[in-house]
């Protein structure tokens, strides 16, 4: 497993690695999502990080668009 990229700039780092086989694993937190496939570690490493700044307080989700 070789690590892609790590995103620190939230509440908690979210990692996403890549095993030779070509899955992925994205860990969050205590939550490790593993053997994924490209597309669906796609949106859950987009998914975790917008959870992340928006823990951290640096999204502001109150729905208005802007």
């Amino acid at each position: 497993m070789k690590t892609v990229t790590v995103f620190t700039d939230g509440d908690h780092s979210v990692t996403l690695d890549k095993a030779a086989n070509g899955t992925f694993r994205v860990t969050y937190g205590m939550q490790i999502e593993d053997k994924l496939s490209y597309p669906v570690a796609a949106k859950l490493f987009g998914e975790c990080v917008f959870h992340s700044l928006e823990c951290a307080g640096k999204l502001d989700n109150d729905g208005d668009g802007e």
